[in-house]
């Protein structure tokens, strides 16, 4: 008896050890994958900035297979160890042997990479000529897009968006095989069809079947809105039809999936917007990140961070916002032009705060990248909103705007309508795109752009010229087989943090940024993402069982009478200080009252000095590292080395037979 107890104890200890040592190593082979992963995040962003410079998109692509050789290597290597992952490491697990398109075998992902980068590298370095032949008519990217954006000339917005369209359509023949890619990635991580798979990379089961009822509630609004811009865009263009459809060109964006440039035009009391625009014409767009930035500190998500203010680029030729995040050196990279507007204003509240959350985090950026984060898309959403609200916020320069706040109930149905503009528009182009794909998956791709067409004219009501351009094909999300469903459902969650955080009658007088700024719940959300399924997230943290469109109905639910009652023909703007300039607007004569077409007298702010820049603010450099949990485990388990060297030999062999495997990255040679 007294020689058993001590065999017991040592077989205790033996066993303990070897589970203990076996579990050091799945913590260190995951914590090895983040560090190969942050690796890897830097070298595509470094290839990424090459192309946007140099315009050479070969590094970019092979980067992005190489990309794929990682995330093979790193799901091979733990797809072994499912059974003995701790719980609170599970999601880490799930992501990195779930990666999504990068199982594809080496040559349909370099299909899909070729692919998409093709055809981004199309879209940004062409030219095309107008179909009538006319001297000079180049659209480049940035051309093109301005001319959808300021051209109030119907025959020009037209002949460009079609050539536009006519240009990318060498592209078509090879789209149905890379969509076709989809269906092998959803079976290589588990899934049996590409719904459930994109369902899968937004965190959610059966997520398309809540969109399409969350959709359903929203649907009579939208359609409300989309028959009050009709109405003012046929009036203003003198376009006589019955069609319940906007020809998509006339609506400022190449989808017509943000009506925000056509506000001049649609705008029933446009005061407040046009004080704005004025503002803006006279101000760089690095003073409005200036005042974006202050949102992500006033919202507690700390300042854009002294790299980004010394690396980014705000004279790029094109006017699109390339965000760039460099892991290893924990800042990320802004990438635009210095085209000032009111599209490029609400832009620059949403990638700040997208910038800021990136800022939170970079050695789990790459890791959690590889899901698309419903929470994400709703906290940046928040940006434009909020961006709209600050609008007679004093940090603008309230002078501008307090001489008009006699006319409050008005002002405040214009902020909810620039609102409207910017975020209902998108949410029918996100389920097309999502559906019409599946849907082509399923049936057959016989009259693709007929099928994509019936899409977008049963949700969201636009149309081509002829109704079979290929327009998708410049769309990023589609020529790379990604989904929109996040964008989505984040712009459905977007509206109920609004509305959990919308001050009450007891403090009338806070923000919500100041709300979500006091609230530790919502700083425990964001810390928490990389480790946690969103749906658990706003559960835990907010109380959310599931996502709801009565918080975005309610909240647009005052416009809905304004959008009957208002007048058809614009209130004419006032300004303090005028100067009479004329202005040839080329439109029918019949487009518009005399007020404001043809030869007008139009009322235009001239200030005697420039707009006053937003108060200074020391950069707080957001990014030191905090305790490492998975380092934290694995040190708990160092004290156990002391058993002897009898019991290290015999625990040595059982684990030697568990790590035998090929290596193939330099991080996995320097332990």
């Amino acid at each position: 008896m007294s020689l058993l107890k001590p065999l017991l104890l040592l077989s205790f200890l033996l066993t303990t050890t070897a589970q203990d040592m076996y579990l050091e190593k799945i913590l260190a082979e995951l914590e090895i994958a983040t560090l190969e992963l942050q690796d890897d995040c830097e070298n595509v962003a470094i290839a990424h900035k090459s192309s946007l410079l140099t315009n050479n998109y070969t590094e970019r692509n092979e980067v992005q297979k190489k990309r794929a050789k990682l995330l093979k290597t790193v799901s091979e290597t733990l797809k072994p160890l499912e059974e003995d992952v701790p719980p609170e490491f599970l999601r880490n697990w799930t992501l990195l042997v779930n990666p999504g398109d990068a199982l594809l075998p080496e040559k349909d992902w370099s299909t899909l990479v070729d692919y998409e980068v093709g055809t981004d590298e199309l879209v940004h370095t062409a030219a095309v000529h107008c179909k009538n032949g006319t001297q000079g008519c180049v659209l480049v990217k940035k051309g093109y897009g301005e001319i959808l954006r300021s051209s109030r000339n119907q025959s020009l917005l037209k002949k460009g968006w079609s050539a536009w369209q006519t240009l990318l359509a060498r592209k078509k023949s090879e789209f149905p095989g890379v969509l076709k890619l989809l269906s092998d990635a959803a079976a290589r991580n588990g899934k049996e069809d590409p719904k459930s798979y994109w369902e899968m990379l937004a965190d959610k089961e059966d997520a398309y079947q809540l969109a399409d009822e969350l959709w359903n509630e929203i649907k009579p609004i939208y359609f409300k809105l989309q028959e009050f811009v009709k109405t003012r865009l046929f009036r203003f263009y003198n376009i006589s039809t019955s069609d319940s459809e906007i020809p998509v060109y006339l609506l400022g964006s190449n989808f017509g999936d943000d009506w925000s440039a056509v506000a001049p035009i649609v705008l029933p009391h446009p005061q407040l917007h046009y004080l704005a625009e004025a503002y803006l014409n006279k101000t760089k767009i690095q003073n409005v990140y200036k005042v974006a930035e202050q949102l992500t500190q006033n919202l507690s998500l700390g300042s854009l961070g002294s790299d980004f203010w010394s690396n980014s680029l705000f004279n790029m030729s094109i006017c699109e916002n390339h965000v760039l995040s460099f892991c290893v050196e924990q800042h990320s990279e802004l990438f635009t032009c210095d085209k000032t507007t009111w599209s490029s204003y609400l832009d620059a509240f949403e990638v700040a705060i997208d910038v800021a959350l990136r800022n939170m985090d970079y050695l789990n950026l790459a890791r959690s990248d590889l899901r698309y984060c419903v929470v994400d898309e709703a906290v940046k959403g928040l940006g434009s909103v909020l961006g709209v609200k600050n609008l007679r916020n004093k940090v603008w320069g309230r002078s501008l705007f307090e001489k008009h706040d006699s006319d409050l109930q008005n002002n405040d149905m214009t902020e909810l309508l620039l609102i409207a503009l910017r975020v209902l528009p998108k949410l029918p182009f996100y389920l097309a795109a999502d559906k019409w794909r599946l849907q082509l998956l399923e049936n057959g791709f016989s009259d693709m752009e007929k099928q994509w067409w019936n899409f977008r004219k049963e949700y969201q009501g636009v149309a081509g010229v002829f109704n079979n351009e290929s327009d998708f094909l410049s769309d990023p999300f589609i020529t790379s087989n990604k989904p929109y469903l996040s964008k989505f459902l984040g712009t459905i969650l977007e509206f109920q943090f609004l509305d959990y955080y919308k001050p009450d009658w007891q403090t009338p007088n806070q923000t919500i940024a100041e709300n979500i700024a006091n609230d530790e719940n919502f700083r425990t959300m964001l810390h928490e993402r990389s480790v946690t399924d969103w749906p658990l997230l706003i559960v835990n943290n907010h109380g959310f069982y599931d996502l709801s469109a009565t918080p975005l109905v309610d909240f647009f639910a005052p416009l809905l009478s304004y959008l009957e009652s208002a007048p058809v023909e614009q209130v004419i703007v006032t300004t303090p200080k005028t100067t009479t300039t004329t202005k040839r607007v080329e439109l029918h004569p019949k487009a518009l009252n005399t007020a404001t077409i043809q030869t007008v007298n139009k009322k235009v702010v001239e200030e005697d000095t420039e707009p006053p820049l937003p108060p200074k603010h020391e950069h707080v450099e957001e990014n030191q590292e905090g305790p490492n949990p998975a380092m934290e485990t694995i040190g708990m388990y160092v004290g156990l080395a002391l058993l002897g060297a009898v019991v290290v030999l015999i625990v040595f062999v059982v684990v030697s037979k568990q790590m035998k495997r090929k290596r193939t990255n330099n991080r996995r040679f320097e332990t």
